[in-house]
């Protein structure tokens, strides 16, 4: 993940609205894990650009997260509780992910590899300088040079050989380095090909050897001598492990996202799969285990267990996030929801949890990808669905039927998802002009489905059965009985199920009547619409034109109320809050802007290095969430007014932010003229163009933003320790005295009846002498009036009972008789 700030040239000024939270869905990178182990216990280390994960193999839970580098994480190696990371040239080391030190000098050129060899770090970097430092001090023990000045490529330390690495080069030859007496021990001329990456055997001197060129060498270093070779059909070897269970099989990855086993003793292939879909990085095999750990650049890390007869392995257990960027986002549209519904340029659509990261999954596509792949000898890519283009989700239905409507690039039907069972549905939603899917929409009530196309017909459907129930479709234009070819770019529908609208690239948002889909009305809105954003539960719906300007519209009086402008490119998406009180903006000119409808200003301006493509606000509104280009991550943002005071202030100039990190479990067109007779709200443009200049009022706003009271005696109104309770009574404060004003003198209390003896005990407790036998302030009393009990012979029990030990907390004893 890209740490950092996202701004360039913007000056930094005080926190908005929105600031970074975390960061959902990043799980690994394109750089070799580490794994380490602690008794039955095992870890890995996975990088992840700029930062690094520690997963527990038992479950693979998120254990810890590294801070944010600067540069990105070349390599990284672990020892007890230490973790060695090597970010460009320089090395840091991490205890429980906090640095711990900072190993000085650091090298002239980035870090290629490192290796724990007992108290010693080992770190070599491109210019084939190898440095040895001391682990407990941090002190530079020895410096050597390689005699290969090609760039070294793995470097391993050959199991029972003291102070000896062995360096794999880019041209193909190794070296065997003694690092104490800094002597080169030997040198292998290599097979002709440039060497990847290396790994030691169980068996004592030998080493197998992955090329470039698909082949895996096992070779034995103290002979010089090969012992036999495996061959992969394409692609480099990336990855090698041994399986140190007791059972003589090596396992091997390769550039194409093959992942193969290999037996031993009979020099053959044991299982061979397709295990992801980009390069695999690296592979470990779990000491003692028929667990093998892959992790690759497709964002995933994957175990696999060898427990089947013929050696062959399954998919024990996977964390996995996208592999190529996300495109489209959305909350899960229930109340109290935790869950982002997420579909990508992976061909994907996924769940992730804002609270748990181990309930992200991956809605299922059917089974057979796998089988089909295999068949027709295709990538998995090849038989999944299109890119998602648009996506909706209601849970009125969600434990009836499906809740979760994808349209798709090209043509082909729309596809509806199950969230309860994590599943595609076999529901598919076909327009009936045979038009690709361009817009689609859930009713209020679950029961319905509309889909638009690219040819701007709009088709309804039952989402239970599938059945289709109508079409609604813009006019004959211009009498030719040609009709309207604009595509719809987006869909809404009120709460009530009594109309649906729709806008589209002509430039106009058209109102259906729900039931008949007779068109009621049209309405111009000066520039073809490109995304548009609405709630249930209002009429006023925003879109965003190709002029880069977005307008908001009343459609009961079918007039325009808001307009902003200050964007510099194309509009990419936009959402709403439920309250319809503040409309977020993501555009190509990278920038996350925040409007305050009722006002009609800019709130919060958000500078970013890569473009935003996609943003969605909870329903409730405490977080946001936005898509980045060419960042398979998705980035949570806190609404601060949720949990401390922010002023809401006019907004001119943008202000840094970094990206949330993963955290355990042209000019605008002229302004339009306001249509008159507008009912509602009135016409209002709010242009972020223009400078801002600081008014003594924000000087004072300013200051009364923090806790501290202005002057002696004063009270302020914003501060975080102000009771809510306290100012509504402040301000109240009149008609609170009011309505406390004594009516009448107070009345002295009605004298007790003359057969009734009072006694004050401990605790300033009032005890009666009546018939009962408890303490009690008016119970007796009213039995004493209604004739039961003798005073006299209950108040005797009393006295004798407060004489024993243990005062006024003893038991009374039994009732007596009357």
């Amino acid at each position: 993940i890209n740490a950092e700030y996202m701004g360039s040239t913007c000056a930094a000024v005080a926190p908005g609205m929105f600031v970074p939270f975390r960061a959902l869905g990043v799980v690994s990178g394109a750089s070799p894990m580490a794994l380490l182990t602690r008794g039955t216990d095992s870890f890995i280390t996975v990088p992840i650009g700029h930062s690094f994960h520690t997963y527990d193999c038992k479950k693979l839970r998120l254990l810890f997260v590294g801070p944010q580098l600067e540069k990105h994480i070349r390599c990284v190696a672990v020892k007890d509780d230490l973790t060695f990371v090597a970010a460009a040239a320089d090395i840091y080391v991490y205890k429980r992910a906090q640095q711990a030190r900072r190993f000085e000098p650091a090298h002239t050129a980035r870090v290629r590899c490192l290796l724990v060899l007992g108290p010693v770090l080992v770190s070599v970097a491109d210019d084939s300088q190898v440095k040895v430092w001391d682990i407990q001090s941090g002190t530079l023990e020895a410096q050597l040079s390689l005699h290969d000045h090609s760039s070294p490529a793995t470097l391993i330390h050959p199991a029972t050989h003291l102070n000896l690495i062995l360096v794999g080069f880019s041209s193909g030859t190794l070296e065997l380095w003694n690092i104490k007496k800094r002597k080169l021990v030997y040198t292998f001329a290599g097979w002709g090909s440039a060497v990847i990456c290396c790994d030691g055997a169980p068996a004592l001197d030998v080493v197998a050897i992955g090329l470039a060129d698909g082949r895996v060498i096992l070779h034995n270093i103290k002979f010089d001598e090969t012992l036999f070779t495996f061959s992969h059909a394409r692609g480099p070897v990336t990855a090698l492990s041994f399986r140190n269970d007791g059972r003589a099989e090596l396992a091997s990855a390769t550039g194409t996202c093959e992942v193969a086993v290999w037996g031993l003793d009979a020099r053959a292939v044991v299982w061979l799969h397709q295990a992801h879909s980009k390069a695999v990085s690296s592979l470990e095999y779990l000491p003692g285990q028929p667990v093998l750990v892959s992790a690759s650049a497709d964002n995933s890390v994957k175990m696999w267990i060898f427990d089947a007869p013929n050696g062959s392995g399954r998919l024990l257990r996977q964390r996995s996030g996208h592999s190529e960027p996300p495109t489209r986002v959305l909350f899960y549209p229930r109340p109290d929801s935790n869950l982002i519904v997420s579909a990508g340029l992976d061909n994907t659509v996924r769940l992730f949890s804002t609270i748990q990261d181990h309930q992200n999954c991956e809605l299922s596509q059917g089974q057979g990808l796998l089988k089909k792949t295999k068949k027709w000898k295709v990538d998995v890519s090849a038989v999944k669905l299109p890119p998602v283009i648009d996506i909706f989700a209601c849970d009125t239905r969600a434990k009836e039927f499906c809740d979760i409507v994808t349209a798709h690039k090209g043509p082909g039907p729309a596809h509806t998802w199950v969230t309860e069972s994590r599943r595609s549905h076999h529901i598919f939603l076909t327009p009936t002009d045979n038009a690709p899917c361009t817009a689609v929409l859930l009713s209020a009530c679950g029961h319905f489905a509309f889909v638009g196309s690219a040819f701007g017909r709009v088709d309804k459907y039952n989402v239970q059965s599938g059945i289709h129930r109508g079409v609604a479709e813009a006019p004959a234009a211009d009498g030719d009985g040609t009709q309207a070819r604009a595509a719809i770019t987006g869909l809404g529908a009120d709460v009530l199920n009594t109309r649906v609208y729709a806008c589209s690239r002509d430039g106009c948002i058209r109102i259906w009547n729900f039931r008949s889909l007779t068109l009621l009305a049209t309405v111009e809105t000066g520039a073809p619409v490109l995304r548009m954003a609405w709630v249930y539960d209002s009429a006023v719906v925003a879109v965003a034109g190709t002029d880069w300007v977005v307008r908001m519209f009343d459609l009961d009086t079918q007039r325009l109320v808001r307009v902003f402008r200050g964007h510099t490119a194309a509009i990419t998406d936009m959402a709403l809050s439920g309250d319809l009180r503040r409309l977020v903006t993501a555009s190509m000119d990278c920038s996350l802007r925040v409007w305050d409808v009722p006002a009609a200003r800019l709130v919060d301006f958000i500078q970013c290095r890569a473009p935003p493509t996609a943003v969605a606000l909870s329903p409730a509104g405490e977080w946001m969430v936005s898509t980045h280009a060419a960042q398979n991550a998705i980035y949570l943002w806190a609404n601060r007014a949720f949990y401390t005071s922010v002023l809401i202030r006019p907004v001119a100039e943008a202000r840094q932010a970094t990206l949330p990190t993963p955290a355990p479990d042209s000019t605008p067109t002229p302004q339009e003229a306001p249509t008159e007779g507008a009912v509602g709200m009135d016409v209002v443009s709010a242009d972020s163009g223009k400078e801002h200049e600081i008014t003594e009022f924000e000087e004072f706003a300013n200051i009364l933003s923090k806790d501290r009271p202005v002057g002696p005696g004063m009270l302020t109104l914003s501060s975080d320790s102000l009771v809510k309770a306290r100012l509504t009574s402040f301000t109240n404060i009149d008609a609170i005295k009011k309505r406390n004003k004594p009516k009448q003198p107070p009345k002295a209390p009605e004298p007790s009846p003359f057969f009734f003896v009072w006694h004050r005990l401990q605790r300033n407790r009032i005890f009666c002498f009546g018939s009962h036998d408890k303490c009690c302030n008016s119970g007796c009393l009213r039995r004493a009036r209604r004739g039961r009990g003798s005073p006299r012979r209950h108040a005797d029990s009393v006295v004798e009972q407060h004489q024993r030990p243990g005062g006024a907390a003893a038991s009374f004893g039994s009732r007596q008789a009357p």
